[in-house]
């Protein structure tokens, strides 16, 4: 009987696994069987590189049994959810935030790209350090998840917590955006920013920059609006923050296979 090892592919639901020891692999016949079929497998041959390529999804436990030339192999297959504890994080110089993975709880290693933003320690801890964006992600194998950090002054971290809390607690209407109970994405701008005493003179799709026509020539939204170009550019990642925080959009979770 073949020897087998695992060898993680790049993708979180694939792994390769090579045959040590096989014999030529050019013509050969091969069929599987999946003990429970509520957890999806498929089992593929590379003859090439002697790897058995086994890929799956829906999380589960189940036994995977390979005939490969009359030779039989039993093999073991676990799919586990991973995630991290948040998607996103904003901070303001020196402030910590923990972070943690669910769904796993073996060996992995803590990492940033960007070490001038953020550290992170071998639990997970993050302290902010500067001003500037960083992903911070833990590493199983050679899988990550991460969370993406934002380090911000006081007053835009207060700006970005205002507008989470209007995309939680108030409705989605361009017809209705400026009264109390909802919102859109130029409304919500300007909705959060007044409330640090930044007020702007329209609320027309401020957030997209798009050009109207005005006797005869384009102008940008942000020139009409009156506002500095270091505001605007404070649009596009003040509202990427908000979204990221759940605001109409669905987190995608990740998996692998262990």
């Amino acid at each position: 009987m073949y020897q087998v090892g695992w060898n993680y592919d790049d993708e979180g639901l694939k792994v390769r696994i090579p045959l040590v020891n096989a014999p030529d692999l050019t013509y050969y016949t091969m069929s599987y069987r999946v003990a429970d079929s509520s957890v999806w497998l498929t089992c593929q041959l590379d003859s090439t590189k002697k790897e058995l390529i086994i890929q799956g999804d829906y999380t589960g436990k189940t036994t995977l049994t390979v005939d490969l030339n009359g030779k039989i192999f039993t093999i073991t297959v676990q799919i586990i959810e991973v995630n991290m504890s948040k998607n996103s994080a904003v901070l303001c110089k020196k402030n910590t935030v923990q972070l943690k993975v669910k769904g796993y709880k073996g060996k992995l290693s803590w990492g940033t790209a960007n070490k001038k933003v953020v550290n992170v320690s071998k639990s997970g801890k993050v302290k902010a350090k500067k001003n500037g964006n960083a992903v911070v992600y833990a590493k199983i194998g050679t899988q990550k998840v991460g969370c993406a950090v934002s380090v911000v002054a006081k007053k835009r971290r207060a700006v970005i917590n205002k507008a989470k809390k209007i995309a939680r607690t108030c409705k989605y209407s361009q017809a209705k955006r400026m009264s109390d109970k909802y919102y859109d994405c130029s409304s919500l701008v300007w909705k959060a920013y007044q409330k640090e005493g930044k007020s702007f003179a329209t609320t027309i799709a401020i957030a997209s920059g798009s050009p109207l026509r005005r006797k005869n020539r384009f102008v940008s939204l942000k020139t009409i609006a009156g506002i500095t170009d270091k505001h605007f550019n404070m649009i596009n990642p003040f509202i990427s923050a908000v979204i990221s925080s759940g605001a109409k959009q669905q987190i995608t979770r990740t998996k692998f296979h262990l």
